[in-house]
């Protein structure tokens, strides 16, 4: 798929979540970005305002193409302290996760009492988009 095109597809993503959940996303909110690849949405967050850190893990085919910091880890153990995120993010992501329960609860473990997850998955509507 031609880069330009998914850049704008992810752009426009990120157009309709902050929008759609406003309210969540706050100016300075800190973000954990969840399989962030090369980082790209995680750099569009920080140039929103976003306070961000991105995480994926080591054999992600993207780390060579890196634009934003992006932490390497295991795939479940996030490395963070507990309750260190307003926020966590993730696009294209949960579908391709081999232990989904044991990330979910390390995910709870970093949000912050009152944190959001905003987690986009692929759809038929999405393809067609």
């Amino acid at each position: 798929m031609d880069r330009v095109y998914l850049e704008n597809i992810r752009i426009a993503e990120l157009d309709f979540v902050l929008k759609k959940y406003r309210n969540i996303f706050l100016q300075n909110s800190s973000i954990l970005e969840v399989g962030a690849g090369s980082g790209w949405q995680a750099r569009e967050l920080t140039s929103r305002g976003y306070d961000v850190q991105a995480v994926d893990i080591a054999a992600s085919t993207y780390s060579a193409e890196n634009i934003f910091p992006v932490q390497q880890y295991d795939g479940e153990h996030l490395p963070f302290a507990d309750a260190s995120f307003d926020i966590i993010f993730s696009s294209n992501v949960l579908e391709h996760v081999d232990n989904l329960k044991c990330l979910l609860q390390e995910m709870h473990r970093v949000l912050k009492n009152g944190g959001k997850c905003i987690h986009l998955v692929p759809t038929a509507q999405w393809r067609i988009w």
